[in-house]
């Protein structure tokens, strides 16, 4: 297991889409930051004439009311790396979240804002105000469908790119954190307050199964690339590892700290987690923000 850290505390982690875990720079090309996630863009950007595959990162600071959007190559070493900002209001963002065909990107605030900005332009292109809690937001694989988790212990789901509203699920008995779609399109999973974490068949969006090793709320999920192992993790000081199809505990990652995210690398069985280390181990004047890989040759 390889160990990174920063002088912040770690909130979300992506990965770069083409990072090669047996490279010998010793470091992942993983981008951190207060939020973040990654987007694989190809084809010809005909607003900026960018023929080249990009690698783009969007990032918003707490606080703050804009979200950025970088070039990560540039960003790791050649100047201009920024894109554009988009300006989103007065709100606080506390997610943001990238369309499965990399032209959009979806910011969060807590003031329940969901601000939609386009990824040629910077701007935003539509901003929808809710009327409860929203906690994650994830569009579907098909990249035809919005959905929200949210206080009231629902899953709402909206027409892409309308924003009507198509059906609300009653997915668990508390407030429902976390969302997260199967790569292969077969299923979605939430995680919610009450430790649960549902898994739910994306056509019929009926549950058909629970995982229940977790003792605290659920606050992360992913699934692998082949969608065969589920990660999950929260408060407890371990991440469970499981079998999507037989809930099946496959791994129990220890932890000496609470995970705020995990995700599994876009082709490989490696697992990237960010922690949150209070004990001034590597720095005692602040916390330390701590990513660190499982799944390597020597973990097991």
């Amino acid at each position: 297991m390889w160990d990174y850290y920063w002088g912040l505390s770690s909130l979300w982690v992506g990965w770069m889409p083409d990072w090669d875990p047996q490279c010998k720079v010793p470091r992942p090309q993983a981008a951190l930051s207060r939020a973040l996630e990654v987007a694989h863009v190809s084809g010809r950007d005909k607003s900026s004439g960018l023929g080249r595959r990009q690698s783009v990162i969007s990032r918003h600071a707490r606080g703050s009311p804009t979200a950025t959007l970088e070039d990560v190559p540039r960003s790791l070493g050649e100047p201009q790396g920024r894109l554009g900002d988009s300006h989103l209001g007065a709100g606080e963002n506390i997610n943001i979240y990238w369309s499965p065909d990399g032209q959009t990107v979806a910011v969060g605030n807590k003031d329940d804002v969901v601000t939609f900005i386009d990824a040629k332009t910077y701007r935003s292109k539509a901003e929808e105000q809710f009327k409860f809690e929203v906690n994650e937001i994830s569009w579907n694989n098909d990249n035809n469908m919005f959905f929200l988790t949210n206080g009231n212990d629902f899953i709402n789901i909206l027409s892409y790119p309308k924003l009507k509203p198509v059906q609300s699920i009653n997915a668990h008995p508390s407030n429902c954190i976390c969302i997260k779609f199967d790569p292969m399109g077969k299923y979605f999973a939430t995680g919610s307050a009450d430790a649960l974490v549902s898994l739910w068949d994306v056509d019929g969006l009926v549950c058909v199964r629970c995982f229940s090793r977790l003792d605290w709320p659920v606050r992360t999920l992913s699934f692998s690339h082949n969608g065969k192992m589920l990660a999950s993790a929260s408060e407890d000081h371990f991440i469970d590892v499981a079998e999507v199809e037989t809930e099946d505990k496959l791994w129990e990652v220890q932890r000496e700290s609470l995970t705020f995210t995990v995700v599994w690398h876009p082709k490989r069985p490696l697992l990237a987690f960010a922690c949150n280390d209070k004990d001034g181990k590597y720095d005692s004047s602040q916390e330390t923000g701590t990513v660190k890989l499982f799944g390597l040759p020597n973990d097991s």
